[in-house]
């Protein structure tokens, strides 16, 4: 679904990855949109440790169940975190590993924590995070040995350049995003459920079919095997 806006001038933003841009954008590194946070959780601020996934973002690890590495019981070896503030796994950022905290808790240390500067709205920096082709951007910055442990330094990140525009635009782009891809998120979950339901059914189909036959009014009995329950019964 593309966005509808009035026709504008538009001027080569110089960068590759984005193209052309609205006349009254600019251009600017990422670090004069962005502070990052380095707050160690020392003294103890929080307790509440945080995980980052890539389909809910930042969630409470509570609600993760036992999915990812255990969480570390020392607190003082976390990085605090704020609401409104984007929050980045430096080995993971590749494939958007990165999201919007609503909460104050703690992450781990391989986390980058950046906040918005005055006249800049975090929801539309996090958007720009979540873009795949700054993504593939970052991904020339990255070092490791490992396909799925590549890392990104903040300081790359920081440096990156982004099409910015005034604070007002920022915001109406983040407001149209947010009711936009909520919208999209609800037919991808009503879609998702469809398919499980699709997929439950085909496997109930072949189960039937391979342990019952297609002979609806065949005398049954008792298989004594544990999940199979009642089959055909044969006579010789």
């Amino acid at each position: 679904m593309a966005m509808i806006r009035p026709e504008t001038e538009m001027k080569d933003s110089g960068i590759q990855w984005i193209g052309d841009i609205p006349n009254n954008w600019n251009i600017k590194p990422l670090y004069a949109c962005l502070d990052e946070i380095n707050q160690k959780n020392n003294p103890i601020v929080t307790t509440n440790i945080l995980s980052l996934t890539n389909t809910d973002g930042v969630i409470p690890y509570s609600e993760r169940g036992n999915q990812g590495n255990k969480s570390k019981e020392n607190f003082e070896e976390y990085k605090v975190v704020y609401p409104n503030t984007i929050v980045a796994n430096s080995m993971n950022i590749l494939i958007g590993s990165v999201g919007l905290s609503k909460y104050e808790g703690c992450v781990s240390p391989v986390y980058y924590v950046y906040m918005a500067k005055p006249q800049v709205d975090i929801r539309y920096m996090n958007y720009l995070f979540q873009m795949e082709p700054f993504q593939k951007r970052l991904r020339q910055f990255a070092n490791g040995i490992l396909e799925i442990r590549l890392r990104v330094s903040s300081h790359d990140i920081l440096h990156q350049k982004v099409a910015v525009p005034d604070y007002d635009e920022q915001q109406a782009i983040a407001d149209y995003l947010d009711e936009t891809c909520s919208k999209i998120d609800e037919i991808i979950a009503e879609a998702k459920a469809s398919v499980d339901e699709y997929k439950e059914l085909k496997q109930s189909v072949i189960f039937e079919a391979v342990t019952k036959g297609l002979d609806k009014d065949i005398e049954m009995k008792n298989s004594e095997v544990v999940g199979m329950g009642f089959i055909p019964k044969r006579h010789i």
